[in-house]
């Protein structure tokens, strides 16, 4: 373990550490391995907790475990799963596979999920869409919420475009 003058924690050193192949100010990562150097906590106090090719490059973003997760914005986290992805502010995703969270946004378990606008939430599932504000998507798949204050619970295949519209 070694550490740098800025106090950030690494388990083993990425090679070529310029330009976002370096970690933050304070960041502190510890992951168990990585295949490629730009999988480090590169954000400004950001934090790697485990897991493996990671990557936390948004300031005060975290990933805790997995595999191949990316918090790209500001205050990101991504608690475990496979490939998801934290790319707004303050976005969130837990679990899962293939999922993406836009700035203020959760996606939670589930396959390529997506919540795409701030407010809104999808939560397990598979290949489902919120993209609205304060939309929701509730299990099933390929559900897409387009509508303002819009949800659906187990839809298949479903499209909601009418404000507060609920399927």
């Amino acid at each position: 373990v070694s550490q740098s003058r800025y106090g950030s924690l690494l388990g083993s050193m990425p090679g070529n550490e310029v330009g976002g192949q370096k970690r933050g100010m304070h960041a502190v990562d510890f992951q168990l391995s990585r295949i490629a150097q730009h999988q480090v906590a590169s954000g400004n106090y950001a934090s790697l907790l485990g897991g493996m090719n990671n990557v936390s490059s948004g300031d005060q973003s975290s990933v805790v475990g997995g595999m191949f997760n990316d918090a790209q914005g500001a205050g990101s986290v991504i608690a475990g799963g496979y490939n998801n992805q934290a790319s707004g502010t303050y976005a969130f995703t837990a679990g899962g596979s293939g999922n993406t969270a836009v700035g203020y946004s959760t996606v939670s378990c589930g396959i390529s999920n997506t919540a795409g606008v701030e407010s809104s939430a999808a939560i397990a599932g598979k290949n489902n869409y919120a993209g609205a504000v304060d939309a929701t998507v509730l299990g099933g798949s390929f559900t897409h919420v387009t509508a303002h204050s819009g949800s659906a619970i187990g839809s298949i295949g479903s499209t909601i475009h009418g404000s507060q519209g609920i399927v």
